[in-house]
């Protein structure tokens, strides 16, 4: 009879239960949270580290092309002319590029001594677009709500490679043959602005054969896609896309740095041309100064087209 009794006591009390299971709930609550945490700061530092890795990818390609930028010595050959466009979109800027360069054909497909044509334009997105690499894509489909309706491409065009016979008149650019593919890639962003430093100011649009001239250096805008969640929180925070960008790019043009336009009649050529003639220093005749060097010969500066005068300081 006693070990009938004691047969009964064996075992947990509904109380005991009760307890039980909620400190096993608290603790299940626990690790999740803990578990979420850290899932949400590997998924933020991949997205920070693939963010930087493009960061990087855009300052090599568009530092390297800037820096190389080619233009005949006339800078009236449409061929090689640098043209900017200021445009803007649904979201805000999107401003486009258009120049030569020797800088080498991206994928190390270039031949030697030949130059290429570079767009930087912002693009409807579609399926289609192939965007930097798979992990890009990955980034893309995994961060963002939905695939984002524009992209920034760029586009290299080789003129030997090319086999190119003429210029898009309509558009400006390389006509390459029919059988060649042009180097590409995407990138998704909001808005890309530009604007170009003529020596005095910031301008929104460039034409080298109307100027005369290349700018000083440009200046790249970026903003790249968002997801709907930091869209609103833009949105909270009163973000501006010209104001606040994700990245800011300024790569000074060799080429064009120190010249200036200035509107000469000829009475004025002709005089600044004895002008530089009767320099000291001067004995070539030819409007140089000491050893060869360039001088201002730029007069009613202040934004006028016309004529191209280059400056560099004198020695002494």
């Amino acid at each position: 009879m006693d070990a009938q009794r004691d047969a009964g006591r064996v075992g947990f009390t509904l109380l005991e239960v009760l307890v039980a299971t909620s400190i096993l709930a608290v603790i299940a609550a626990i690790v999740y949270a803990t578990l979420s945490t850290v899932i949400g700061s590997i998924e933020t530092t991949r997205v920070q580290s693939e963010e930087l890795r493009l960061r990087q990818f855009l300052v090599r390609s568009m530092s390297a092309n800037f820096a190389t930028i080619y233009i005949d010595a006339d800078r009236q050959d449409e061929t090689f002319a640098l043209i900017g466009t200021d445009e803007n979109g649904s979201e805000g800027p999107a401003d486009s590029i258009r120049f030569c360069s020797t800088a080498a054909l991206q994928g190390g497909a270039a031949m030697p001594g030949d130059l290429k044509e570079v767009i930087y334009e912002v693009a409807e997105s579609s399926k289609s677009d192939d965007v930097i690499d798979t992990r890009m894509e990955e980034t893309e489909e995994r961060f963002l709500d939905e695939r984002p309706s524009r992209m920034l491409r760029s586009i290299e065009t080789p003129l030997l490679g090319a086999n190119v016979q003429e210029i898009d008149s309509s558009k400006g650019t390389f006509v390459p043959d029919s059988a060649y593919e042009s180097p590409s890639w995407t990138v998704p962003i909001r808005s890309m602005n530009i604007r170009y430093f003529d020596g005095e100011e910031w301008v929104d649009d460039w034409d080298s054969v109307a100027i005369g001239r290349l700018p000083w250096c440009v200046e790249i805008r970026l903003n790249f896609a968002r997801s709907k969640a930091q869209l609103e929180l833009e949105a909270e925070e009163d973000f501006s896309l010209t104001e606040d960008p994700d990245m800011i790019l300024v790569m000074p043009i060799p080429m064009g740095l120190g010249s200036y336009q200035g509107e000469l009649t000829p009475g004025e050529r002709e005089a600044e041309r004895q002008m530089l003639e009767n320099m000291p220093g001067n004995t070539r005749g030819t409007g140089t100064g000491q050893e060869g060097e360039a001088v201002d010969t730029g007069s009613n500066r202040g934004g006028r087209s016309g004529r191209t005068s280059s400056w560099s300081r004198p020695n002494g």
